[in-house]
């Protein structure tokens, strides 16, 4: 567990543009893809290495939001194709927008 216990939320992120791109390349709506980022930025501000979401659980997302099977997986895969995830498992810019320093 980090020694952080929030992140900062910019105004204005619930409404961003490039929500309803995703979510049309996700075949999810605009809620789902922003609740998904929210449990995504959660799951990162919690990880040991800061920004990680290796271990998200997709499943455990639909299962707790009432979500059809399937639906966060392709919203996280929709989120990768779009960089905001990276392959290996981040946030992209976590440590630039998040406001901590990267661990040596």
């Amino acid at each position: 567990m980090t020694a952080y216990n929030w992140y900062r939320v910019y105004n204005g992120m619930i409404n961003d543009t490039k929500w309803p791109r995703i979510a049309r390349n996700a075949k999810q709506s605009v809620g789902t893809v922003v609740a998904v980022w929210f449990a995504l930025l959660d799951c990162a501000s919690k990880a040991y290495n800061r920004g990680s979401v290796s271990d998200f659980v997709p499943e455990d997302i639909d299962f707790f939001y009432g979500l059809e099977d399937g639906a966060t997986g392709a919203v996280l895969d929709a989120l990768v194709m779009a960089g905001l995830i990276t392959e290996d498992d981040y946030i992209s810019g976590w440590h630039q927008f998040f406001g901590e320093q990267e661990e040596a």
